[in-house]
């Protein structure tokens, strides 16, 4: 393969060398605003990143700050630049990587091609992009690397490299990446050949002596001082935190070039350390520093001429007390994997019983807990004092570039820790759900504090068949209920009750009073990848507006591929042979009818099965296959019966934890629905106070204190022993029993109750309510099951306060 690749390369080379002076003149448009070259007087002037600023909880515990490091450098000197000349710092750079991986230490790895485990080449560019976008980074990066024909294989672009950079043979792919990572990161600076390239970050003391005592040998490689993100509390708070990562976005190393970054400065991918990036870096034009150097005619280093110290970024202290969210975190884990094991167990005890579940299905894998949410928001203010995410990891894994080993690992780990279960994940609400139904009734004149509904079984309203009906989860012993008001129904989790407000209110008007608790918009919390959620109505069932694979719900597809099903059939029964687009036309044809949200569509059906299929209009009539069409559709059409079930948060609607937070706020706190909020302030290097936030009132909804009273009191009774409420027998005994107010929730999502999803919500103390608690598990059985956490955080909280008033308090020493 070098044999073959040698007259190639040297055919090259010319057009290369014209080349070159192009991309320099070009390269040299894009250097930073504090990255200046004075020809004239052959002066450098280099920027010099400040200090990262660190980020603390609300007692200024740090949580995330840049601790002082060394890294290694390597500086090519223009002047040397023939082969030989490369040969020598490749043989260089293989010393320092063999002594750098000796004491255990890494170099950089971001070479752009990359072989798999066939053997095959390719650019680690995503496929997800445009070709037209990727074609772009391509051209981009070879025009960098001087490849003259940026259509040659990725595989001989990499062997061309390796005869230029003058890798020997014997070396294999990994150990040859390693050699190629930084002679990229040289190629990229050509246009500022004086700038040095960082090859290694945050290494051993062991390394600094080895490579200081050898640097004679070592010609171009150098010890610098540096700066490393550290994460002390590890996997805690990771989904707040967030990690630091490069700048990968052509469009964004733009935008970040203007500000005064370069392609070498990290930023934050996710978290606080993501949106609150402006505050925290020290990569500004304004806070750099500058180092100036005096140059050779050729461009090579003479000596440092001149310093100026960079300013450091500024400090996030957030709303979170970290005891609180340790202990969030702990109990959360314990409660998942505790229902894990009972799932399990339930599943060996009974595993006849749910094979034969599964085998009724398309989906033959059973979904058992495995991730989990936990959330504290402070009632009048929507601060939040504590967010946890199931499972987490250990952020320190980003420091100074994930390895492809470890990130493959986070991805392939059950439970997906890289994914904020708090913000980022919608699921059906269950019961929690009926407060907001409650709310609306109320507030709409449907039902007043004493207003009664008689549980009457299967809420037939509209279904002429009873079985086919919704009805309670206590069926089909109804008379338990009975007669109830919204506190009796609340306590009792009536669900015939809310199935009778929603349809007095009609879709139109739940949808505006879920809208109005901020239920279905973003909370605003300060965080990446929020999520907003949805009630049901016919336009989240279908949505005739958008393509069939991008609705809001699984079931237009579903319906879209059964209907090809039945026309496939259909065509065999006729001896006919339909193309796939014969078959899609037709299909889309009949999703399209449902935005009629009309039942007696039959001439409609027909009429499409005539223009797209040829299937005459009476042959249809008399197969019955308007009628098997229709038995499709029908799950696409929403019905009054559809609207009766929002009101108990069933399918389609879907919320989000963080969501359901601020909507238990507001129901607790008179009706004031607060943007959640996880920044207290920002602090200055010198202690100025940059930005202090206060809380952001969306909406007060006025609440009348009869309705915020009676929906609390339906609460209490909730985990009330005495009053015999769903959650009465968990808190039995429980030290802070009396002043709790809670609601539970167990979502159905498929025909095995081991899948349910459940959610558990506290409010504390329930007569002057300082703080709320959602708790959430999908796939998590049973609701009952997530009273270990609340307890824990209940626990934990009122403890603090009680130690408080007891005795002085003394808030920790402030490390900002």
């Amino acid at each position: 393969m070098f044999e073959k690749l040698k007259h190639r390369y040297i055919t090259c080379l010319v057009l290369i060398l014209l080349l070159f002076s192009l991309i320099t003149v070009q390269m040299y448009v894009l250097v930073g605003k504090g990255e200046q070259k004075n020809t004239a007087g052959n002066q450098a002037c280099v920027s010099v990143p400040g200090k990262r600023g660190s980020i603390y909880d609300t007692n200024g515990v740090a949580l995330a700050y840049d601790k002082e490091s060394y890294a290694v450098t390597f500086y090519r000197d223009p002047a040397n630049n023939a082969s030989s000349d490369r040969a020598n710092y490749t043989q260089i750079l293989m010393r320092t990587i063999g002594i750098l991986e000796e004491n255990g230490d890494k170099v950089i790895d971001t070479f752009l091609i990359v072989r798999d485990e066939q053997g095959n080449f390719d650019y680690n560019i995503s496929k997800e992009l445009s070709e037209e976008t990727r074609k772009e980074r391509i051209e981009s990066w070879c025009a960098n690397m001087q490849i003259a024909d940026a259509d040659m294989e990725a595989e001989d672009i990499y062997y061309d490299l390796r005869n230029r950079f003058r890798i020997p043979e014997e070396l294999d792919y990994t150990e040859a990446r390693k050699l190629l990572s930084i002679w990229q990161e040289v190629q990229m600076n050509m246009y500022r050949s004086y700038v040095k390239v960082t090859i290694a970050e945050n290494i051993s003391e062991e390394s600094v002596y080895q490579l200081e005592t050898r640097a004679n040998e070592l010609t171009g490689v150098e010890i610098a001082e540096s700066y490393t993100r550290y994460y002390p509390k590890q996997s805690t708070a990771a989904h707040i935190l967030g990690y630091l990562g490069r700048i990968v976005d052509a469009d964004e190393l733009k935008e970040k070039r203007e500000l005064g970054y370069t392609a070498e400065n990290l930023v934050g991918k996710v978290g606080i350390e993501a949106t609150m990036e402006k505050y925290l870096t020290g990569c500004i034009t304004e806070r750099q520093g500058k180092k100036v150097y005096k140059l050779s005619e050729a461009g090579s280093i003479v000596e440092q001429i001149g310093y100026t110290a960079p300013s450091q970024g500024d400090s996030v202290v957030l709303t979170i007390d970290i005891g609180l969210q340790e202990v969030t975190e702990e109990a959360l884990a314990a409660n998942v994997q505790k229902i894990r094991q009972e799932q399990e167990q339930d599943y060996a005890e009974n595993q006849d019983k749910y094979d034969k579940l599964l085998e009724q299905r398309s989906v033959k894998e059973l979904s058992l807990a495995n991730a989990g949410a936990a959330i504290v928001m402070e009632v009048d203010t929507g601060n939040v004092l504590a967010m946890a995410s199931y499972p987490s990891y250990d952020l320190n894994l980003f420091t100074g570039g994930i390895s492809d080993k470890d990130y493959q690992a986070l991805l392939d780990q059950e439970g997906s820790p890289l994914f904020n279960n708090a913000i980022s994940s919608t699921s059906t609400p269950g019961s929690i759900f009926k407060m907001a139904t409650a709310v609306a009734g109320l507030m709409e004149g449907e039902i007043t504090v004493n207003t009664t509904i008689v549980d009457k079984g299967p809420y037939d309203k509209y279904v002429q068949d009873g079985s086919d009906a919704p009805a309670c989860w206590v069926k089909p012993n109804y008379s338990s209920h009975g007669r109830q008001t919204v506190v009796e129904a609340l306590k009792n989790s009536c669900n015939y009750f809310f199935f009778e407000v929603a349809d007095r209110l009609g879709i139109d008007r739940l949808s505006n009073w879920v809208g109005r608790l901020g239920l279905t918009s973003k909370t605003n919390i300060q965080l990446t990848g929020e999520a907003v959620g949805w009630i049901g109505g016919p336009e989240i069932l279908y949505d005739s507006s958008k393509p069939i694979d991008e609705q809001k719900t699984y079931k237009p597809l579903l319906v879209y591929n059964k209907l090809i099903t039945q026309l496939e059939a259909f065509g065999e029964e006729r001896g006919v042979v339909y193309t796939e687009e014969q078959l899609s036309e037709a299909a889309l044809a009949l999703v399209k009818l449902v935005e009629l949200q009309n039942l007696t569509i039959g001439p409609q059906i027909r009429q499409v099965l005539s223009d797209k299929l040829d299937i005459p209009e009476n042959v249809s009539r008399q197969r019955g296959w308007t009628s098997e069409i229709m038995s499709t559709l029908i799950e696409l059409i929403w019905t009054a019966t559809d609207t009766a079930t929002q009101g108990i948060g069933v399918t389609p609607t879907q919320l989000t934890p963080i969501a359901i937070s601020r909507y238990l706020c507001a129901i607790s706190n008179g009706g004031k629905v607060y943007d959640a909020n996880i920044i207290d302030k920002v602090i200055s290097a010198d202690g100025t106070v940059v930005l202090e936030n206060e809380p952001v009132l969306v909406e007060d909804l006025q609440l009348p204190e009869s309705y915020s009273d009676a929906i609390m009191e339906g609460m209490e009774q909730v985990v009330s022993w005495e009053n015999r409420g769903t959650a009465g027998s968990a808190f039995a005994g429980f030290k802070y029993q009396n002043i709790l107010a809670g609601k539970t929730g167990t979502a159905p999502i498929s025909n095995i109750d081991l899948e349910d999803n459940i959610w558990f919500c506290l409010v504390a103390p329930k007569d002057d309510p300082e703080i709320a608690v959602v708790l959430f598990v999908p796939n998590g059985l049973s609701d009952c099951k997530l009273y270990d956490t609340a307890k824990a955080i209940i626990t934990y909280y009122f403890d603090q306060k009680e130690m408080q008033t007891g005795s002085a308090y003394v808030e920790g020493d402030l490390l900002y």
